[in-house]
């Protein structure tokens, strides 16, 4: 997964195929930590998010200054790709996947008043898909629960807090095996 950014420090990198977006840089990132951290006056902070696979993001949380600061999110590689959404205010976008292998998510902000923006995960959606069935085995599943383990301790350090995560695990032909973890960070 390539991630590129006209804000620097606005992005994290976890894995391969997974990391984190931010409108806000700062150094505590405990969102609910009543800390001041707001993003800045007349931003303009473009993401390019390209994978091998579809391409998803999911807000934890979104904050800003309703009907004035926007976060926009085109599928594709740019703005003059189909607009999947435009959002604004305190309502949590649902989780977004792209029709191809591209997301282009631009963040703007006016010079008067700023609030937390957003936090979200990036991923490249159903990369188990790329695996043979004959792969899904006990191997497998070891180490997917242990890049799982390295996310979470990433996602304690960072202190976000979510409700609910899907992961998927492996996808044998025509039918899915997932687990669903409610995550108490």
């Amino acid at each position: 997964m390539t991630v590129t950014s006209s804000c620097a420090g606005l992005s994290l990198k976890q894995t391969e195929l997974s990391g984190i977006l931010f409108s806000t840089e700062n150094s505590d990132y405990n969102y609910n930590s009543g800390s001041d951290y707001f993003y800045l006056d007349n931003m303009d902070c473009q993401w390019n998010l390209a994978s091998s696979t579809k391409v998803e993001v999911t807000f934890f949380n979104f904050n800003t200054e309703p009907n004035v600061d926007y976060l926009y999110v085109y599928d594709g590689d740019s703005s003059s790709s189909s607009l999947i959404g435009k959002f604004s205010g305190t309502s949590l976008p649902a989780p977004i996947t792209s029709s191809s292998n591209k997301l282009y998510l631009r963040f703007t902000s006016d010079g008067s008043v700023q609030a937390r923006g957003f936090t979200a995960a990036y991923r490249g959606r159903n990369f188990f898909h790329l695996m043979p069935h004959y792969i899904c085995n006990t191997y497998t599943l070891i180490t997917i629960l242990k890049q799982l383990l390295t996310l979470l301790t990433v996602l304690h350090l960072l202190t976000l807090h979510f409700n609910t995560c899907l992961m998927p695990i492996c996808i044998l032909p025509k039918s899915y095996i997932t687990v669903n973890t409610v995550l108490k960070i």
